[in-house]
Protein backbone atom coordinates (compact mmCIF):
# COMPACT_ATOMS: atom_id res chain seq x y z
CA UNK A 1 0.00 0.00 0.00
CA UNK A 2 1.65 3.54 -0.92
CA UNK A 3 1.30 6.18 1.32
CA UNK A 4 -0.22 9.39 -0.15
CA UNK A 5 0.70 12.81 1.18
CA UNK A 6 -1.72 14.69 3.66
CA UNK A 7 -1.89 18.43 1.84
CA UNK A 8 -0.70 19.69 5.68
CA UNK A 9 2.42 17.37 5.77
CA UNK A 10 2.93 18.12 2.39
CA UNK A 11 3.24 22.12 2.82
CA UNK A 12 5.19 21.60 6.31
CA UNK A 13 7.67 19.49 4.12
CA UNK A 14 8.10 22.32 1.44
CA UNK A 15 8.54 24.83 4.03
CA UNK A 16 11.34 22.67 5.53
CA UNK A 17 13.13 21.96 2.14
CA UNK A 18 12.91 25.83 1.25
CA UNK A 19 14.10 26.99 4.85
CA UNK A 20 11.25 29.18 5.49
CA UNK A 21 7.88 29.00 7.99
CA UNK A 22 4.33 28.66 7.60
CA UNK A 23 3.42 32.06 5.74
CA UNK A 24 6.70 33.33 5.29
CA UNK A 25 8.26 34.31 2.01
CA UNK A 26 10.67 32.23 0.05
CA UNK A 27 14.20 32.91 1.12
CA UNK A 28 16.49 33.77 -1.74
CA UNK A 29 18.44 31.29 -3.40
CA UNK A 30 21.44 33.79 -3.21
CA UNK A 31 20.87 35.47 0.35
CA UNK A 32 24.64 37.12 1.53
CA UNK A 33 24.27 38.71 -2.24
CA UNK A 34 22.84 42.57 -2.10
CA UNK A 35 19.66 43.07 -4.07
CA UNK A 36 21.61 44.80 -7.17
CA UNK A 37 24.10 41.61 -7.56
CA UNK A 38 21.61 38.93 -7.65
CA UNK A 39 22.24 37.08 -11.06
CA UNK A 40 19.01 37.77 -12.82
CA UNK A 41 18.64 40.79 -12.73
CA UNK A 42 22.39 41.79 -13.10
CA UNK A 43 22.85 39.45 -16.20
CA UNK A 44 20.37 41.28 -17.90
CA UNK A 45 21.46 44.52 -16.81
CA UNK A 46 24.91 43.38 -18.07
CA UNK A 47 23.49 42.07 -21.25
CA UNK A 48 22.09 45.16 -22.12
CA UNK A 49 24.26 47.38 -21.35
CA UNK A 50 27.15 45.04 -22.69
CA UNK A 51 25.42 45.24 -26.07
CA UNK A 52 24.77 49.30 -26.09
CA UNK A 53 28.15 49.79 -25.35
CA UNK A 54 29.64 47.32 -27.97
CA UNK A 55 27.45 48.73 -30.53
CA UNK A 56 29.03 52.52 -29.78
CA UNK A 57 32.36 51.35 -30.03
CA UNK A 58 31.20 49.55 -33.51
CA UNK A 59 30.14 52.57 -34.67
CA UNK A 60 32.80 54.80 -34.25
CA UNK A 61 34.98 52.49 -35.31
CA UNK A 62 32.74 52.56 -38.81
CA UNK A 63 32.66 56.10 -38.97
CA UNK A 64 36.63 56.21 -38.40
CA UNK A 65 36.97 53.43 -41.29
CA UNK A 66 33.97 53.67 -43.25
CA UNK A 67 33.32 56.50 -43.87
CA UNK A 68 36.60 58.43 -42.93
CA UNK A 69 35.69 60.68 -40.81
CA UNK A 70 38.76 61.80 -38.38
CA UNK A 71 39.43 61.05 -34.87
CA UNK A 72 38.07 63.44 -32.46
CA UNK A 73 35.53 65.16 -31.07
CA UNK A 74 33.22 65.59 -33.75
CA UNK A 75 33.22 61.74 -35.04
CA UNK A 76 32.51 60.74 -30.84
CA UNK A 77 29.56 63.34 -30.32
CA UNK A 78 28.64 62.09 -34.15
CA UNK A 79 28.65 58.30 -33.14
CA UNK A 80 26.70 59.38 -29.76
CA UNK A 81 23.71 61.27 -31.63
CA UNK A 82 23.42 58.77 -34.06
CA UNK A 83 23.04 55.94 -31.71
CA UNK A 84 20.91 57.83 -28.77
CA UNK A 85 17.61 56.54 -30.18
CA UNK A 86 18.56 52.76 -30.94
CA UNK A 87 20.31 53.06 -27.05
CA UNK A 88 17.13 54.40 -25.59
CA UNK A 89 14.65 52.62 -27.27
CA UNK A 90 16.56 49.42 -26.32
CA UNK A 91 16.22 50.80 -22.11
CA UNK A 92 12.62 52.29 -22.35
CA UNK A 93 11.18 49.16 -24.20
CA UNK A 94 12.78 46.71 -21.76
CA UNK A 95 11.67 49.69 -18.84
CA UNK A 96 8.10 49.49 -20.08
CA UNK A 97 7.82 46.06 -20.19
CA UNK A 98 9.05 45.81 -16.21
CA UNK A 99 6.68 49.12 -15.05
CA UNK A 100 3.84 46.96 -13.72
CA UNK A 101 5.27 44.36 -11.83
CA UNK A 102 7.86 47.26 -10.23
CA UNK A 103 5.02 49.76 -9.70
CA UNK A 104 2.75 46.51 -8.66
CA UNK A 105 4.54 45.88 -4.93
CA UNK A 106 5.47 43.02 -3.44
CA UNK A 107 2.65 41.33 -3.48
CA UNK A 108 1.95 37.56 -3.28
CA UNK A 109 3.36 35.31 -6.15
CA UNK A 110 5.50 38.29 -7.15
CA UNK A 111 8.24 38.13 -4.03
CA UNK A 112 11.09 37.25 -6.59
CA UNK A 113 9.79 39.39 -9.64
CA UNK A 114 9.29 42.88 -7.86
CA UNK A 115 12.55 42.90 -6.36
CA UNK A 116 14.12 41.89 -9.70
CA UNK A 117 12.00 44.10 -11.38
CA UNK A 118 13.57 47.00 -9.28
CA UNK A 119 17.48 46.14 -9.78
CA UNK A 120 16.69 45.94 -13.21
CA UNK A 121 15.19 49.12 -14.05
CA UNK A 122 17.98 51.20 -11.58
CA UNK A 123 20.68 49.22 -13.73
CA UNK A 124 19.01 50.12 -17.44
CA UNK A 125 18.68 54.02 -16.14
CA UNK A 126 22.75 53.68 -14.69
CA UNK A 127 23.72 51.89 -17.38
CA UNK A 128 21.93 54.14 -19.99
CA UNK A 129 23.49 57.06 -18.45
CA UNK A 130 27.30 55.47 -18.61
CA UNK A 131 26.56 54.33 -21.95
CA UNK A 132 25.75 57.73 -23.13
CA UNK A 133 28.00 60.38 -20.89
CA UNK A 134 30.95 58.37 -20.01
CA UNK A 135 31.89 55.72 -23.22
CA UNK A 136 31.87 58.63 -25.32
CA UNK A 137 35.01 60.67 -22.73
CA UNK A 138 36.68 56.87 -22.51
CA UNK A 139 36.80 56.81 -26.22
CA UNK A 140 37.93 59.86 -26.83
CA UNK A 141 40.93 59.19 -24.00
CA UNK A 142 42.00 55.46 -25.31
CA UNK A 143 40.89 55.49 -28.70
CA UNK A 144 43.64 57.73 -29.94
CA UNK A 145 46.54 55.25 -28.67
CA UNK A 146 44.62 52.34 -30.07
CA UNK A 147 44.73 54.28 -33.56
CA UNK A 148 48.36 55.92 -32.99
CA UNK A 149 49.06 51.85 -32.34
CA UNK A 150 47.07 50.68 -35.84
CA UNK A 151 49.33 53.41 -37.72
CA UNK A 152 52.72 53.24 -36.49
Amino acid sequence: MSHVPRPENSARICSIARREGPGQAPVSPFPAWPAAFRPPGSVTVLGIAARNGIMLVSHWRHLESQEGQQFGRELVMRGAEERLAPILMTALATALALLPIALGGNKPGHEIEHPMALVILGGLFTSTLLNLFLMPTIYLRFGASRRRDVVS
